[in-house]
């Protein structure tokens, strides 16, 4: 049996179409939520967000059951799987959004070779769910980005 990093699953090929909920109930959501680490919070789940989240297990298990209960885990993961892997210029103005918690780390001397970067917002709090995490602030931060770039009426 061959072990793939992560990232490898989702290399570019033809699209094929998602897989349906798991066959076991609870293998859907076992390596992100039921395994638990030091810290009582499910292991890979402490490693995405900021400790001082407020997310609690029920929110966690809400989000991690639409995903499964819709079927749309596999189209969630697209993003990762489509994002090109060249380094051909993108004109569209970007806004970014970095939080210290993040899987990923932007750096934008990097970002501004590829990106028109007209927003950039890095945050005190926040990580991977920023949206779960941070959602006030999230939200906030664009509504700015797309304040800014409002067509006249």
């Amino acid at each position: 049996m061959t072990i793939r990093p992560p990232s490898s699953r989702h290399r570019p090929g033809p699209r094929r179409r998602g897989r349906g909920p798991p066959p076991g109930r609870s293998s859907a959501c076992t390596s992100t939520i039921c395994r638990r680490g030091p810290t009582r919070r499910p292991e890979r789940f402490a490693q995405w967000v900021d400790p001082r989240s407020p997310v609690d297990d029920e929110r966690l298990l809400t989000d991690v059951s639409l995903y499964w209960l819709t079927g749309t885990a596999a189209s969630s993961a697209r993003l990762a799987r489509e994002t090109p892997r060249g380094v051909e210029p993108c004109p569209v103005p970007v806004g970014v959004a970095v939080f210290p918690y993040d899987i990923t780390h932007s750096v934008r001397p990097l970002a501004e070779r590829l990106y028109d970067i007209r927003h950039w917002t890095e945050f005190e709090r926040g990580g991977h769910f920023a949206a779960m995490e941070v959602p006030a602030e999230l939200a906030a931060d664009i509504r700015r980005f797309f304040s800014a770039r409002a067509l006249p009426a």
